[in-house]
C-alpha cells in the first residue's frame, strides 16, 4: 500500500464518555451527549484532543503528497496584494500584503502618486504572527486614529490609538468585544461596545456566554476605568449595541441588534443638545421593533436615509423625520427614496459627493452599481463587467471614489474616479483602472466571462456564468 493511502483503525480512536445533556427546543427533547467537548479549556477536552492527535499525526507526516500540496497552495497565494485607499485628512491610506505576510501592512501616502510609507505594520507587533489589527476608525479630520488589536484570533480587543504623524498615544481600552468604533467631530473621544466587567481572553477559544452588551464613551486623555456608560439595555440581557455618529457629526444613531437575527431595532441622540458626554444618554427611538433590519445611510437636520427590508425583503430606501414631531414605526409617513425591486436585492448604498448616493445591487449573480441623487432619482449607472463589487471607499464631503473589482480570473482591479471632473450631477463619472493585481502565468485577458440564461420549467431565468 501506497505510503498516500494509509488505513486508520477505527478501534484506535479514544472513547468519550457521554453525558445526558438534553435540549429543549420548543416542546422537541434534542440530547447533546457530548456538551462537555465544547469547553475547550476542560481536561476531558485536552485529553480527547492529544488523542487524536497520537493517531491523525502520524498519518499526516507519512502522506507522500502533504508537501506537494503545501508548496503548490504557498505558490498560488504568493502574489502582491493591494486593498481600496481611502481618504483621512491630508493623507491617502492603503493595505497592501508583499504576497506571504500574516497581515496586510498600513501604508500613508500624501499623494497617490509618491510611494506610501509604512503606517501600521501588525507582523512587527508579535513573535508568531498573530496578532493581528481587527478595527480601525479615523476622526473626521483625519489627524487621529483609533484601532483594535487582537491576539491569537481572540475576539476580546485592545483600543489603542494614534496620530497621523505615527506618534502613538497613551490610551489604552481593553476588554472590547463585538464593537465598532466612532468619534465624535471635536476629536474629544470615541463611543465603542463592550461587556461589563468580564474576565476576558487572548486565546482566541474561549466559549463562555456574555450578556448586557453595552454602550460607553471614551473621553481621550482619561484612563478607561472612567469611561462613561453611555447606554444599556437590562431587559435585554442577549442583545448587541453599536453605534455610529453621522457624517455631519448631529447625530448618534444606535442600534440593537438580537444577536445574529438579522432584525435590529434603531435609535439616535441629537449631540447638539449636550456639550459633553458624562452620563446615559435619553436617546430617541427610530424603529424600536425588531420586526426588521434598519441602517442609517445618511441624515441631516431634520430626517434620515435608512435601507430597509420591512415589508420589502429585497429591500428599499426610505427618508424618515427625526427630531421633534418624528413618530417611531410610522411607515405610513415614511418617503419612499428608492423602492424595492423585486428582481434584484439591494446590497448597500453610500452618499459620496455631497449630494451622490451610490446604490449597488446583487442582480442576476453579479453586482450593479447605480448614480442616484438624494431625492432618489436614478442618474446613471456605472459599467462593470461580471463580477463582484468586493469594497468602494468614498465619502460625504470628498469627490474621489475608489472601487474593488474582482471577478472570475481577476483577483482584483482597483478603479478611481472623481466626481469633480463631471460637469454636472447627470453627467457619468469616468472610472480609470489605478492597479490591477497579476498572478504569474496567468492573463486576464486570455479570459472571457460570458452570462446566460436557462427559462426552468416554471419560467424563471437561471443565470450561468
Amino acid at each position: 500500500m501506497s505510503s498516500s493511502s494509509i488505513d486508520i483503525n477505527p478501534k484506535c480512536y479514544p472513547i468519550v464518555e457521554r453525558g445526558n445533556v438534553v435540549d429543549d427546543y420548543h416542546g422537541k427533547k434534542i440530547p447533546d451527549p457530548y456538551r462537555a467537548l465544547e469547553e475547550p479549556d476542560a481536561e476531558i477536552t485536552k485529553d480527547f484532543v492529544q488523542k487524536i492527535n497520537l493517531i491523525s499525526e502520524p498519518f499526516f507526516q507519512a502522506c507522500s503528497c502533504r508537501e506537494v500540496f503545501r508548496e503548490c497552495l504557498t505558490s498560488t497565494w504568493d502574489y502582491e496584494k493591494f486593498g481600496c485607499p481611502s481618504i483621512h485628512g491630508d493623507y491617502y491610506y492603503y493595505f497592501h500584503n508583499s504576497g506571504l505576510q500574516n497581515h496586510y501592512v498600513l501604508y500613508q501616502q500624501k499623494t497617490l502618486e509618491e510611494k506610501g510609507k509604512i503606517f501600521m505594520d501588525p507582523n512587527t507587533w508579535s513573535e508568531d504572527g498573530t496578532t493581528s489589527l481587527s478595527l480601525t476608525s479615523w476622526t473626521e479630520d483625519g489627524t487621529l486614529l483609533a484601532y483594535g488589536v487582537s491576539e491569537k484570533g481572540s475576539d476580546w480587543k485592545t483600543i489603542k490609538f494614534k496620530k497621523c504623524s505615527g506618534e502613538e498615544l497613551a490610551d489604552v481600552i481593553p476588554g472590547v468585544k463585538f464593537s465598532g468604533l466612532s468619534w465624535l467631530h471635536d476629536n474629544s473621544g470615541v463611543f465603542y461596545s463592550k461587556y461589563p466587567e468580564v474576565k476576558t481572553t487572548t486565546e482566541g477559544s474561549s466559549t463562555e456566554k456574555h450578556e448586557y452588551h453595552s454602550l460607553y464613551f471614551h473621553r481621550l486623555g482619561t484612563d478607561s476605568k472612567d469611561d462613561v456608560l453611555v447606554y444599556e439595555r437590562r431587559d435585554y440581557p442577549g442583545y448587541f449595541i453599536g453605534a455610529g455618529v453621522s457624517d455631519d457629526g448631529k447625530f448618534l444613531f444606535v442600534s440593537l441588534d438580537k444577536g445574529c437575527d438579522p432584525k435590529n431595532q434603531l435609535y439616535y441622540f441629537d449631540l447638539t443638545t449636550q456639550t459633553k458626554i458624562d452620563g446615559k444618554l435619553e436617546l430617541i427611538p427610530l424603529f424600536d421593533k425588531s420586526d426588521a433590519t434598519y441602517s442609517e445611510i445618511d441624515s441631516d437636520d431634520n430626517s434620515a436615509l435608512i435601507m430597509t427590508n420591512f415589508n420589502a425583503p429585497m429591500f428599499k430606501i426610505v427618508r424618515v423625520k427625526i427630531g421633534q414631531g418624528a413618530t417611531p414605526n410610522q411607515n405610513d409617513n415614511w418617503e419612499v427614496i428608492i423602492d424595492e425591486d423585486p428582481k434584484r436585492k439591494l446590497d448597500w448604498a453610500m452618499v459620496v459627493d455631497g449630494n451622490k448616493l451610490l446604490v449597488c445591487y446583487m442582480e442576476d449573480v453579479k453586482n450593479t452599481l447605480y448614480v442616484h441623487d438624494l431625492t432618489g432619482k436614478l442618474l446613471y449607472q456605472i459599467p462593470f463587467d461580471i463580477g463582484t463589487i468586493a469594497g468602494v471607499s468614498g465619502r460625504k464631503n470628498k469627490s474621489e471614489i475608489f472601487i474593488y473589482f474582482t471577478s472570475f480570473f481577476t483577483p482584483s482591479i482597483i478603479y478611481k474616479g472623481d466626481f469633480a471632473n463631471c460637469s454636472s450631477i447627470s453627467t457619468p463619472i469616468k472610472l480609470t483602472e489605478m492597479r490591477r493585481t497579476q498572478i504569474k502565468g496567468i492573463k486576464s485577458e486570455d479570459f472571457k466571462a460570458e452570462q446566460i440564461f436557462y427559462t426552468s420549467k416554471d419560467g424563471t431565468k437561471v443565470s450561468f456564468n
